[in-house]
């Protein structure tokens, strides 16, 4: 059974939701305050990780707390043989997130980190038309997820709760880029925050591949909506809307235009991404090398880009 760790917004309005429609049982959720609830369906509530560490009916846990502690709770159930999926980043450090693979590996369970939308029918597609040969040589990767500014008390502006654009946001384009561009490498990249800011806001990273192609990522948190992914190639253009953040019931697309003027729209419908992501994890209870070289990779370059960061101000 799986335990989730942490009770915010995201868990309630997203995470359990997607758990109850993929008929998922949870056996705790830990919380701070008791009483927020006692109990949701079959679901218990605590407020003691003993619970959840020494419980041998719990076989998974789910961490969705603030990044700053991230590191903490993933280590305690990972000590415990708890496989482990948490949300993105595992953790803001490079050192720390190679001493949890190390334990996992130790303990022989899995550890992941929140990649949901790799998990939906959208990129899955998108993954195969790519391999189409009559696109031709693929020259530029392009990636964007930005929003517009949040209440001034959201935890992404908490730089002691691990908060930033960087981690939060710009997470999504970096690893499309990674599982995107073949031998992708990291090239240079870049941060910036505003003097009434204690975080990060804004980013873009180059990436590149041995084939030649290039990759440009890009985030940011105070800017008009944006969530895309476009791959240009020599004969063809592919055009990727909402390819990151979407709720479950949504209908989308992937529009392909080629060089001789037709254009073709492959409808992708509804995918519970959450829940595929979840189903995927439960069904799994070993370490992955897999896994940890492609976490490694992320946070690598997320490790690098942080220390750009640049404060600017606006007039």
């Amino acid at each position: 059974m799986i335990a989730i760790i942490g009770y915010g917004n995201h868990v309630k309005n997203t995470i359990v939701p997607a758990l109850v429609r993929a008929n998922i049982n949870i056996r705790y959720i830990l919380v701070r305050d008791m009483n927020l609830s006692s109990k949701l369906g079959t679901i218990n509530f605590t407020n003691s990780i003993d619970h959840i560490l020494n419980d041998t009916e719990v076989t998974h846990v789910y961490i969705a707390t603030p990044l700053s502690t991230h590191y903490h709770f993933c280590k305690l159930a990972l000590l415990a043989k708890k496989n482990v999926l948490c949300e993105k980043p595992i953790a803001a450090l490079l050192h720390q997130t190679e001493e949890l693979f190390a334990i996992a590996q130790a303990s022989n369970v899995l550890l992941d980190e929140m990649l949901m939308f790799s998990f939906h029918k959208q990129f899955k597609t998108l993954q195969k038309v790519m391999t189409r040969s009559k696109l031709g040589k693929l020259l530029r990767l392009t990636t964007c997820f930005q929003v517009p500014h949040l209440q001034r008390e959201n935890i992404r502006y908490d730089k002691n709760k691990g908060g930033g654009a960087l981690f939060d946001i710009g997470f999504y384009p970096i690893a499309a880029s990674l599982l995107l561009l073949k031998n992708c490498k990291f090239s240079s990249g870049k941060v910036f925050s505003q003097k009434s800011y204690d975080v990060d806001l804004t980013g873009a990273a180059l990436f590149y591949s041995n084939e030649g192609a290039c990759g440009i990522a890009s985030w940011g948190l105070g800017a008009i909506y944006k969530n895309y992914i476009k791959l240009e190639y020599s004969d063809a253009e592919i055009i990727v809307n909402r390819a990151f953040s979407k709720p479950f019931n949504l209908e989308t697309e992937i529009e392909i235009n080629h060089l001789d003027g037709s254009a073709e729209r492959i409808l992708i419908k509804p995918n519970d991404h959450f829940a595929q992501q979840f189903s995927f994890f439960l069904s799994k209870s070993e370490y992955s090398s897999e896994r940890q070289t492609t976490v490694i990779n992320r946070i690598s370059v997320m490790a690098q880009l942080i220390t750009t960061l640049n404060c600017v101000e606006l007039e």
